[in-house]
C-alpha cells in the first residue's frame, strides 16, 4: 500500500540559491485528503482479521443479551473498540492481531493512550494479569469518548453541566464586545445553539438544563454589561422561538430539538433492521414487538431511555405506505393518507378488530374493492380510501415519514411538528403581519428594532413603569405627555414633523383615529404605503429612536431633517453595499421549446390538479427534430395524487407510449425539477413519489437512448395546455393530429 503513496519534496529559495530537496519524514497527516480513505483500508483488514479469529472461536464477542448478536469490534477511524471475554488466552490473541496489524499497515497501537475496561464479576486476579499482558494500565473511567460522556450516572444534570459551560464561557466573551441585537442573534443561533446538537443525537439532556441554557441565551440577547447592570428581558425564551412569521425571532426549544435530533436515530429502528444498532437494541428492549410498542424496562440504559422518549413524536410523524397491506391494521394504524388522522372515524366492527388493508383490496392489488370499503366504513372514511391512488409499487408495507416530500425523516421536519404542537398547546393570540418587518430591504440591525417596537420591548419611560423602575414618564422630546412608544413615533412634534417631510402625516393622522395601539398603527402603516416609502418610514423609525436615545445620555438634540436625512443616508449606503456583493446576474433570456438534434424525438411532458386535488390529469407532447407534431395524450384519474406523484407517473406513461410505439433516441422534459433530480440520485425517495421514480428509472435503464431533462414552465406550455384539458377528453384520449386548440402554440414554437 506504501508504494501507491509518493511523498511531496520541498525546495527553498533562500538568498537567490535553490536549496533542497527537503522530505518531510512524518508521511501522512491527520488533515490529508488521502488519510480517511486510508485508515478505513486498514481498518477493513482489521475488521476482517478479526472476524476470522472470532469463527475460528479464539476470540468471543460480547452481548448485551442472550440473543443479541455478538459484537467483537467497533471502528471509529483510529478509534477502536475490541471485545473478549476476559481471559488470558483471548487477550494474547487480541494482542497479537494487533501486533500483526502494526506490521502490515504501519499504523502503531499506543498502549498508554489505550484503557481497559472489566465487568463486574471479573477476578482481581485475572484483571491484573490481562491488562500486565496488554500493557495498559488505565481504565475506562468517567471521561468523554468522542466528544460524548463515557458513563452516564445517576445524576444526568451533573453530566452534562459541561454543554452550559461552554456556551456560558462563550457568552461571556461576546457580552464584552460592542454588538447589536441583530448580531447576538447570529451569534446565538449559529454558535451558540449549535454547541449541544452533537450530544443531542445521543442523549436527552434533562429538562431543567435545557431551561437553565435557554435563560442564559435569553439574558445574554436582551442583556447589557453597561456600567455592571443586567438588562431587562422582555420577553420569553418561548415566545423568541417561535417562527418570525409568528412573531418570534426563530430561536430554538432546545427540548423539541433534542427530541428532534434523537428521532433521527429511533427512525432507523423502524426502518433499517437490519443494522447492527437495530438489532441489538431490539434483542435487548423489545424482541418481540415494534419499537412504537415497546416498554421503558426494567433499569434501561440511559440511551434506551432517552431514544423511548421520542416515541410520540414518531408516532405521529409516520404513517404506513400500502404495499400488500398485510401488516396494515385498518382501525389502529395511520394509513389513510386522505384524513387529517390518517385513520378511520368508524369504530371496529365486531369480530373485524384485526382486519389489514389486503382485504380491502381487489384480487390484481392495484384497486380498491369498493363495495367492502363502503360496508365496513361511513361515507367520509370511504371516499378517503377509495382516493387513494394505488400506483405501481413494491409488495412491502413500509413505514414513511409523512412530514416530507420523500418520505425520509429529517431533523428540521421533526422539529417543525415539534413546534407544532407546542403553538397548540399555546395558542399563539395575535396574528399580525410579521412577515412585512423581515421582507423589508434594510439593514438587519434596523429590522431588529422594528420587531422590537412591534413586540413593544423598547425601553421607553411607559415601558420601563410597567416593568417596575421607578422613572418620569415624560417624553425625551416635548416634555409634556406619556413617553409611549405610540407618542414618540407618532403623536410627537418632532415625529410628525419627520412625517411631514417625507408626506407620509396624513396617513398618520387617519391610523391614529382607528388603530388601538403602536403594533397595529406600525403594520398598518406599513400596508398603506408602496415599497420605498415602507423603507424611508422604517428607516426614520429606527433614526428617531436613535436621536431620542442621544438626547437622553448625550443631551443632544436632533433636528426633524436631521432625522430624516440620517435614514436616508444610511439606506444609500448599505444598498450601495448590497450591490456590490451581489453576484453578476444576466438578462434574462426567454425560455421557450428548442427543437432536438436531428434524428431525435422530443416528449414534454406536465400534470394538472382539479376539484381540490381529487382529480388528476396529465398530458404529453411528440415532436421531431422539425417540430413537426407526432403524437399526444390526454389522461385523467380520480384519485387524491400530489403533483410529484401526478408528475412522476405522467411520465412513466409517456415512456410506456414510447416504447410501445418503437421510438429512438428520445428527450423527455418535464417542468418538475423535483422529478428529473431525483432519477438522476442514486437513492429513490420512500414514499409513493419514490415508487413512480423507481419505475421510471428501471424502463429507462432498458432505453439507454431514452433521457429526462427539466425545462422551465414557459417551454412546457403545449404539454401544459393539454393536461389542463384533460378532462375535456376521454380517459384515456389519444391523438395523432393537433387538436384546434393547440395549432397556435404549437406553429409559434415551431417558428
Amino acid at each position: 500500500m506504501m508504494m501507491c503513496i509518493s511523498t511531496v519534496e520541498y525546495h527553498v529559495i533562500f538568498n537567490g540559491d535553490r536549496i533542497g530537496p527537503i522530505t518531510p519524514t512524518r508521511g501522512l497527516r491527520q488533515g490529508c485528503p488521502l488519510s480517511p480513505y486510508l485508515y478505513i483500508i486498514c481498518a477493513e483488514g482489521l475488521s476482517a482479521t478479526i472476524k476470522n479469529h472470532e469463527l475460528r472461536g479464539k476470540i468471543h464477542g460480547t452481548r448485551i443479551c442472550r440473543k443479541a448478536p455478538p459484537v467483537s469490534h467497533l471502528l471509529f477511524a483510529d478509534d477502536s473498540f475490541l471485545f473478549c471475554k476476559a481471559t488470558i488466552s483471548e487477550a494474547q490473541c487480541l494482542k497479537d492481531i494487533l501486533s500483526s496489524y502494526e506490521l502490515a499497515s504501519g499504523q502503531a497501537i499506543n498502549y498508554r493512550k489505550s484503557a481497559i475496561s472489566f465487568s463486574a464479576n471479573t477476578p482481581q486476579d485475572s484483571i491484573s494479569s490481562i491488562m500486565t499482558c496488554l500493557g495498559i494500565s488505565s481504565a475506562i473511567g468517567s471521561g468523554k469518548y468522542l466528544g460524548l460522556p463515557s458513563m452516564v450516572g445517576r445524576s444526568k444534570k451533573a453530566i452534562f453541566t459541561y454543554l452550559k459551560d461552554r456556551i456560558w464561557k462563550n457568552c461571556q466573551s461576546w457580552s464584552a464586545r460592542s454588538l447589536s441585537r441583530a448580531g447576538k442573534e447570529i451569534l446565538i443561533k449559529s454558535v451558540a445553539q449549535a454547541i449541544p446538537s452533537y450530544c443531542m443525537g445521543a442523549f436527552l439532556i434533562p429538562t431543567s438544563l435545557c431551561d437553565e441554557i435557554e435563560k442564559m441565551m435569553n439574558s445574554f440577547y436582551w442583556g447589557s454589561k453597561k456600567n455592571g447592570r443586567r438588562g431587562i428581558n422582555w420577553l420569553r425564551w418561548d415566545k423568541l422561538t417561535r417562527h418570525k412569521s409568528q412573531g418570534g425571532l426563530g430561536f430554538r426549544n432546545l427540548e423539541a430539538f433534542n427530541l428532534s435530533m434523537l428521532g433521527k436515530q429511533s427512525w432507523k429502528l423502524l426502518s433499517d433492521s437490519s443494522s447492527l444498532f437495530s438489532r441489538i437494541l431490539k434483542a435487548k428492549y423489545f424482541p418481540r414487538r415494534d419499537f412504537l410498542d415497546a416498554n421503558l424496562g426494567h433499569n434501561p440504559s440511559y440511551t434506551w431511555r432517552s431514544l423511548w422518549s421520542t416515541q410520540s413524536l414518531l408516532t405521529l410523524g409516520h404513517r404506513w405506505k400500502i404495499g400488500d397491506g398485510s401488516q396494515i391494521n385498518v382501525w389502529s394504524m395511520p394509513w389513510i393518507r386522505n384524513l387529517p388522522t390518517l385513520k378511520p372515524s368508524t369504530p371496529p366492527l365486531l369480530h373485524h378488530a384485526d382486519l389489514t388493508v389486503s382485504y380491502l383490496l381487489n384480487s390484481d392489488g392495484n384497486s380498491w374493492n369498493i363495495p367492502i370499503v363502503q360496508s365496513l366504513f361511513n361515507s367520509v372514511d370511504a371516499e378517503a380510501i377509495v382516493s387513494m391512488p394505488l400506483f405501481p409499487r413494491t409488495a412491502t408495507d413500509q413505514r414513511i415519514w409523512k412530514a416530507t416530500a420523500n418520505g425520509s425523516y429529517t431533523v428540521k421536519s421533526a422539529y417543525r411538528l415539534c413546534s407544532d404542537l407546542i403553538t397548540a398547546i399555546n395558542p399563539i393570540q395575535h396574528d399580525y403581519r410579521w412577515n412585512s418587518i423581515w421582507n423589508l430591504q434594510i439593514p438587519p440591525r434596523v429590522r431588529a428594532f422594528l420587531w422590537r417596537l412591534a413586540q413593544h420591548c423598547l425601553p421607553t419611560r411607559a415601558n420601563l413603569l410597567t416593568r417596575g423602575i421607578p422613572c418620569d414618564d415624560s417624553c425625551i422630546f416635548c416634555d409634556q405627555f406619556a413617553e409611549t412608544q405610540t407618542h414618540v413615533f407618532f403623536v410627537c412634534p418632532k415625529a410628525s414633523s419627520c412625517w411631514e417631510l417625507l408626506g407620509v402625516n396624513h396617513i398618520i393622522r387617519d391610523l391614529l383615529l382607528s388603530s388601538n395601539d403602536c403594533t397595529s398603527m406600525f403594520f398598518d402603516l406599513i400596508d398603506r404605503l408602496h415599497p420605498q416609502q415602507q423603507v424611508l418610514v422604517a428607516m426614520t423609525l429606527w433614526s428617531l429612536w436613535k436621536s431620542r436615545n442621544s438626547k437622553l445620555w448625550e443631551a443632544t438634540d436632533t433636528t426633524p431633517i436631521s432625522i430624516v436625512t440620517r435614514a436616508k443616508d444610511v439606506i444609500n449606503e448599505w444598498s450601495c453595499m448590497q450591490r456590490e456583493k451581489a453576484p453578476i446576474h444576466h438578462a434574462n433570456s426567454v425560455h421557450s421549446w428548442i427543437k432536438p438534434p436531428i434524428g431525435t424525438i422530443k416528449c414534454n411532458v406536465d400534470a394538472a390538479a382539479f376539484n381540490n386535488n381529487s382529480i388528476m390529469g396529465y398530458g404529453m407532447c411528440f415532436r421531431d427534430y422539425t417540430g413537426t407534431f407526432l403524437l399526444g395524450k390526454s389522461d385523467f384519474h380520480h384519485s387524491s395524487a400530489t403533483v410529484l406523484e401526478a408528475e412522476s407517473l405522467a411520465l412513466l406513461d409517456a415512456i410506456k407510449l414510447a416504447i410501445s410505439n418503437e421510438m429512438h433516441v428520445v428527450l423527455f422534459e418535464t417542468d418538475s425539477k423535483i422529478l428529473a433530480d431525483a432519477l438522476t440520485n442514486n437513492s429513490s425517495p420512500t414514499n409513493e413519489f419514490g415508487d413512480l421514480v423507481t419505475q421510471c428509472r428501471s424502463l429507462l435503464l432498458d432505453k439507454p437512448d431514452f433521457a429526462v431533462s427539466y425545462v422551465r414552465r414557459q417551454a412546457n406550455s403545449v404539454a401544459h395546455s393539454i393536461a389542463r384539458a384533460s378532462l375535456s377528453h376521454p380517459s384515456p384520449h389519444i391523438f395523432h393530429h393537433v387538436l384546434p386548440t393547440l395549432y397556435r402554440l404549437i406553429m409559434n414554437e415551431m417558428n
